[in-house]
């Protein structure tokens, strides 16, 4: 018997992410957005917990990025997902990340853990690393996406 194998544009898989996309771009909430839906301004970004990410997106007229689009940031800059040696020490991919307008801090996901929905996957740029965390009483950077999904 032959295996065929088809390649599927991520874009059909509903995957196609990230502001390296048509038709998505990344948007930074306002402080009023950010501070009215009961997140806090720190170093310039935006920081809340999960639920009032979602908020603070949406009040944005965008939504939180999922897990799958924050990862994308890490590999279109070259970087490798929990590769985190290599990614702390591979300049290009840290400018890149900087570049795009992320910082070395950790971001909220929009997707909840598979097993548990009480928590919620984040990326946390510096070492190109994901994980999940509480979605109350964990605050990470807000950064929106408009597209997509």
């Amino acid at each position: 018997m032959k295996l065929k194998f088809v390649l599927v544009p991520l874009a059909v898989l509903g995957l196609a992410v990230g502001s390296y996309a048509e038709g998505f771009s990344w948007v930074n909430p306002s402080q009023k957005n950010c501070v009215g839906y009961g997140g806090k301004i720190k170093e310039g970004k935006c920081e809340a917990e999960w639920s009032n990410a979602k908020d603070i997106c949406s009040a944005s007229s965008a939504r939180l990025p999922s897990i799958l689009e924050l990862r994308k940031v890490i590999v279109d800059c070259g970087g490798v997902v929990r590769d985190y040696d290599n990614n702390k020490v591979n300049s290009s991919y840290q400018s890149c990340y900087k570049r795009e307008g992320f910082t070395f801090k950790s971001y909220w996901s929009s997707s909840t853990h598979m097993s548990d929905s009480s928590i919620a996957w984040f990326v946390y740029f510096k070492s190109g690393g994901d994980g999940w965390n509480a979605r109350r009483k964990t605050e990470h950077i807000v950064r929106c996406i408009k597209g997509g999904q």
